[in-house]
Order: structure tokens, then sequence, then C-alpha cells
């Protein structure tokens, strides 16, 4: 049996050509699914039943189990907890309303894994520490997007199918891991969800996060996807930038920016650099003049985030005063900024610390 949702709508067509059945049956199915979240092929009710018995001869629809959800006492987010068919967990989280950059519209963001685990290492992120289990299927990222979907409605006391709507509104790859070093399966369920018959979620609306895997960031170029690039930067000083996240290493920061430069020169849209702020470590006015310098000619908006405390971790979280200090030095400089207030703290589901809930988990066990 094979996992409906790895398919794209032309390989599902395609499938269904090969074995006689008509080709509006897989626009009914990409309906059901991606339009109304119904993951039962019996529930299709305008399926005739022998189409509804080989489908389920032949396919499944679901292969994650949503083992948790933690809300925060604000209401603001939202965690979800999924296992994976081999008992490996992985998280996701919703941010139920924030504010677009670039439209300053209102929206609801979902922050997606591409891993289960993360390879790279950083040494202030938990889910760094976890190591690496595996990449995700396509599949397997597609539902993480329609399990929350369906917690929405539940939420909104929503039960019938044929009502249901798309709430959320972008979709963010900066979950556990690297979604560059699993580019294949990212990208196809990118156009899984961009297709117009099914999710018709547009381009604009994804965004793909990495720690600048250079090779990485110049074979997305060439795929020519109008998403959003976001570098994780966190020092702009090459040396520093090794200590944080090994992966620096082998990236180094020159060569970083001219492949970022390229990307944006050939897409003609603005990046982001995400940069987590510690006390202490990289928020000095060398690292704002070194990153004057380096990000000179690219259209950028730095995103500044105060760390989200990991235990065990020697990192600290900068004060208020401190933060507006850096803040300062960035006007100073005038590098363009938003500033992050993190959300989803009190679940662990805040920047850098998704796979702490787990972790705390099994030790408690």
């Amino acid at each position: 049996m094979q996992n409906i949702l790895r398919f794209t709508f032309s390989e599902l067509k395609q499938i269904f050509m090969d074995n006689h059945v008509p080709v509006s049956r897989a626009y009914q199915i990409f309906n059901w699914i991606y339009r109304k979240f119904v993951f039962d092929f019996e529930a299709m009710s305008d399926l005739p039943k022998d189409l509804r018995s080989l489908l389920k001869r032949d396919f499944f629809i679901q292969s994650l189990k949503l083992s948790e959800v933690l809300k925060e006492k604000s209401g603001e987010t939202m965690k979800f907890l999924f296992k994976t068919e081999d008992l490996l967990y992985i998280e996701a989280v919703l941010i139920l309303a924030e504010e677009d950059d670039e439209t300053k519209e209102s929206r609801m963001t979902l922050c997606v894994s591409s891993q289960a685990g993360c390879p790279l290492g950083c040494v202030f992120c938990a889910t760094g520490q976890m190591g690496f289990k595996r990449n995700l299927s396509t599949d397997e990222i597609i539902a993480q997007i329609l399990l929350a979907e369906k917690k929405v409605l539940d939420e909104k006391g929503n039960k019938d199918a044929l009502a249901a709507k798309r709430s959320i509104s972008n979709i963010v790859f900066m979950g556990m891991g690297e979604p560059l070093l699993n580019v294949e399966s990212v990208l196809k369920a990118i156009k899984i969800l961009n297709f117009s018959g099914g999710y018709n979620l547009g381009s604009r609306h994804f965004t793909i996060s990495t720690a600048g895997i250079i090779q990485k960031i110049s074979a997305l170029r060439e795929e020519k996807i109008q998403l959003r690039l976001a570098v994780s930067l966190h020092s702009a000083i090459q040396k520093k930038r090794e200590i944080l996240m090994p992966i620096a290493s082998e990236n180094p920061l020159p060569e970083l920016m001219e492949a970022v430069r390229d990307y944006q020169k050939s897409l003609e849209r603005r990046v982001t650099f995400e940069y987590v702020l510690l006390r202490g470590e990289n928020d000095s006015e060398e690292e704002v003049e070194a990153l004057k310098e380096i990000t000179a000619g690219i259209d950028y908006n730095l995103n500044v985030i105060a760390y989200n405390p990991i235990p065990g971790l020697p990192y600290q979280t900068p004060t208020e005063k401190e933060l507006q200090a850096f803040l300062t030095l960035l006007k100073k400089h005038n590098i363009p900024f938003v500033v992050r207030r993190s959300k989803g703290r009190e679940i662990n589901g805040g920047c850098g610390q998704l796979g702490l809930y787990w972790e705390q988990k099994k030790q408690a066990v």
C-alpha cells in the first residue's frame, strides 16, 4: 500500500489513467483531502463504492499519529506532537495570529519539521542536541499540515466537511531539522500543497529556513520557485559562527553571502536573516559592524529573536535592557530589523526548543 499524500495531482491522475479510472476522480480525492480534510476513503461520499474499495486496497492517507496538543494560556500558540510509524517524535507549532512582514495582514502560520532530529548540532538549540534520526517523507511533511488544519476546525467546532475552509495562511520550514538537507521531499510537499485544485497555497506563502548550506541554496535558486528564503545567521563573525553553528566551517560567510546575493538576484525576493540573540555572545557592536559589512548589496530584513533558554545549555537570554541596547546598535548602523517576540516558550514551542518536551518526557519515565 502507498500513502496517497506522496503523489502530486499529475502523478495521481496518471495512476488513475493507467487503471482506467476517470481523471475527474483525482480532482474529487484532492478536494476531500486538501480542502475538506477528510482522511477516510469511506467518508468520500461522492465516490463510487467500487472505487472506494480500490482506494482502500491500494492506498492509505495518514502516516502520522497526533499524540498530543499543547496550547499556551494566551491561546496564541499551539504545539502538535506527532508520532511516526517507526515511533519517532516530531513537532510542529501553530502561531494563531501574527502580522505578515510584507502585506501587514493578519496570518496564521504553521512551523513544520522536515527531519526527525537534526544533524547540524547548533550548540544553543535543543533539536541540535538530539542528534539526527532521519529525513521525513513528503507525506509526513504534508500530514503535519493537514492534521493541524483538522485540529483548528475541531477547535472552531466545525464538524461539517462540506463547510471546511483552509485556516493556515503561511507555512514555514523552521521546525525540527535542516530543510535543505531534505530538499527533494520539502519541494515536492510544496508542489502538492500549491496545486490550485487542492490546498491551493501560493508559493510566496512558504518559507524555507536554512543554516546556510551553500550548495543547496544554489540548487534551490535553479528551481525558480517564488518562496521565501530565511538564513539562520546568529553571528556575522566567521569564527564565532563556527562555534555556535558547526556547519559554518563548511559554509564560510563570504561564499554564503554570495550564494544569497545570487539567489536574490535570480528571484528578486527579499531574504530574511534569523538572529538569535545570546547574552554576551553575539550582541556586541563588533558583531553589528560585521553584519553591516557582509550584507552589503543584499535586500534583507533581520529577525532578532531573544534566546529561549534550554536546560543544561550554558547560554542566557538577554535582559530587555540588553535587547534594546542591541537594537540601538542596529539602528545606528542602519540595519533593517524586526524583533520577533518569542511565542510558544511556555510549551517549549519557541525557536530552538523543539524536541525538548520529548527529551524531558523520556527522562521522566
